[in-house]
């Protein structure tokens, strides 16, 4: 039984699977980056938050699944994050995390005000 769904999977099938893991390649890799034991991580949200918010965002050239998977995986993303308090602690986390020390330019600034 197994063997005979394994025959019907169409290239469409693995057209998707790749689309699928093309648009989560980033969340994984951004997930890795948040899960460390040995380094704080929070000050890292905001930008990490920002970049997925561009790499979900709708292309003309997605397909109806992409769009699909992007919509929805967004859309319960940004929830996570609603709360004024705590955008404004995430950014200024940012703000204050060494790794961003001279990295932070007028547009990232304006980027994080823009939020509020």
């Amino acid at each position: 039984m197994e063997k005979d769904r394994l025959e019907r999977l169409t290239d469409d099938d693995f057209q998707k699977a790749e689309e699928f893991v093309n648009i989560m390649k980033l969340l994984y890799t951004s997930t890795l980056c948040v899960s460390s034991e040995r380094s704080r991580t929070c000050g890292q949200i905001f930008p990490i938050l920002t970049k997925l918010e561009v790499h979900f965002k709708l292309a003309e050239e997605d397909t109806p699944f992409t769009s699909a998977v992007k919509e929805k995986v967004w859309g319960d993303l940004k929830k996570q994050y609603l709360y004024e308090d705590i955008q404004n602690f995430l950014q200024e986390t940012t703000l204050m995390d060494p790794r961003f020390k001279g990295r932070l330019v007028c547009d990232f600034i304006q980027i994080l005000f823009s939020h509020r």
